[in-house]
């Protein structure tokens, strides 16, 4: 619908009661209307009414399926009275089960086109260049942007005003192998440098439209000064730049107080003498560091908002692989991670998630030195929602043991952060132990 509202063509599209159900800004200049004058109204509005009757009968056989030919010579009548003959092509348009009807409505013919005299009401300069690259038209917000007045810009070479504007008409074959304006318009988004007549210059935008009249292929082009746009854009990115460096100061302040929380309760730990306590204490102080980790990660990476999941869940894996003292040839770690980023609000429970469900791996589902393997894997499905599994080949959760009534701070604390994440947590009972996390994810822009 973008490329649409963009077209220089006016566009319509009406309904099986001949009302009009959307129309484009071309539409709007050329009719004199406001889109919300002419919306729900049927499109006669836009016509001589002796064109009524013709008009529903072409629009019957184009709902049919039948090709017909354009309309030529119709008379539409703009608000102001004034009428202007058009050319009008159907199309038929499947929408939710019903036909409407697309019309394009193409303005007078080419020798009719006053290309030789732009609109001077233009907001933006406009200047008409012929085949040999020379100006041959222009309008009053020229004179303004170039400093020259009109008989000064008229044979004048339009490389002078538009260094590379001659080689982007030709890259596109804009000039030599222009179609009638009529029937396909064109237009491509440039970026140039303008020279006024002062001598200064100016960055430039500029769109290209190629028509073709009685007297040869023209191009017009629509200029803007970008100086305004290029400031505001230096402005956002500086401002974007310094939210970043702030936020990352965030982050790294953010880590060192996780990290002085750790190393408090490693002291507390130390003081304890209960075994059970001091093992809760370690437990906690791990917890902070799974925390802190991914402040470290946005901190070193430079990315602000979002995580590289596969990396920072193979280091956390790996890191409790170590602090669980799980020998390398009794149990071994298998990885099958997408690349998936994690926004910053679902990285810190999923890894809260991961740490929790390892610990019970390593700590439970391998008594007595057996052997074996935990596997993390993650992906997609479908699009969109991310699933999470942490299985391992142990000896099992028992049967009887309902993972919402287990009174297990860890698995009640998994409970809650598949809750903030929206997402459900699962348990299969297959050849040891599946724990499955499913949660929509967050859109990284």
């Amino acid at each position: 619908m973008n490329l649409v509202q963009a077209l220089p063509e006016a566009i319509y599209l009406v309904d099986q009661g001949g009302r009009i159900l959307f129309c484009n800004p071309a539409l709007e200049r050329l009719s004199g209307y406001a889109a919300e004058t002419l919306r729900h109204r049927p499109d006669l509005i836009l016509y001589l009414p002796e064109v009524a009757a013709a008009l529903e009968k072409w629009r019957r056989r184009v709902r049919r399926g039948e090709e017909i030919p354009p309309l030529a010579e119709v008379q539409l009548v703009r608000k102001d009275g004034r009428q202007l003959p058009v050319t009008v092509v159907m199309a038929a348009i499947p929408v939710d089960g019903h036909i409407v009807v697309l019309h394009r409505v193409i303005a007078c013919k080419p020798a009719e086109l006053p290309v030789h005299n732009p609109p001077h009401v233009a907001p933006d300069a406009m200047l008409v260049v012929d085949a040999t690259g020379h100006i041959v038209g222009a309008n009053a917000q020229a004179e303004v942007l170039f400093g020259y007045c009109r008989r000064e810009l008229f044979g004048r070479p339009v490389e002078e005003l538009l260094h590379g504007c001659l080689s982007s008409m030709h890259e596109g074959h804009l000039v030599e192998d222009a179609p009638a304006l009529y029937q396909h318009p064109m237009g491509m988004e440039r970026k140039l440098c303008g020279h006024r007549k002062d001598g200064m210059e100016f960055p430039a935008d500029i769109s290209l439209v190629s028509l073709q009249t009685q007297g040869g292929a023209l191009m017009v082009a629509v200029i803007r000064d970008a100086t305004a746009r290029q400031q505001t854009e230096a402005q956002l990115r500086a401002a974007l730049q310094e939210k970043e460096v702030l936020l990352k100061q965030v982050f790294h302040r953010v880590k060192n107080d996780l990290q002085v929380v750790s190393n408090l309760l490693d002291l507390q730990a130390d003081m304890v003498m209960d075994p059970q306590v001091r093992a809760r204490l370690e437990e906690s102080q791990r917890r902070i560091r799974t925390i802190a980790l991914i402040h470290e990660s946005l901190y070193q990476t430079g990315d602000v908002e979002h995580i590289d999941a596969a990396d920072y869940f193979r280091f956390l894996s790996t890191q409790l692989f170590e602090v669980y003292g799980a020998p390398s040839h009794r149990l071994t770690l298998r990885f099958a991670i997408e690349d998936l980023w994690l926004d910053v609000s679902q990285a810190v429970p999923c890894g809260l998630i991961l740490h929790e469900l390892l610990s019970n791996a390593f700590k439970h589902a391998f008594p007595d030195g057996r052997t074996g393997e935990i596997g993390i894997r993650l992906w997609q499905e479908p699009p969109g929602t991310c699933v999470l599994t942490i299985q391992d080949d142990g000896i099992g959760i028992p049967a009887e043991l309902d993972l919402h009534q287990i009174n297990s701070l860890g698995l009640q604390l998994v409970s809650l952060l598949a809750d903030q994440l929206g997402g459900t947590i699962a348990l299969e009972r297959s050849g040891g132990t599946i724990f499955r996390l499913s949660f929509p994810l967050v859109k990284t822009g």
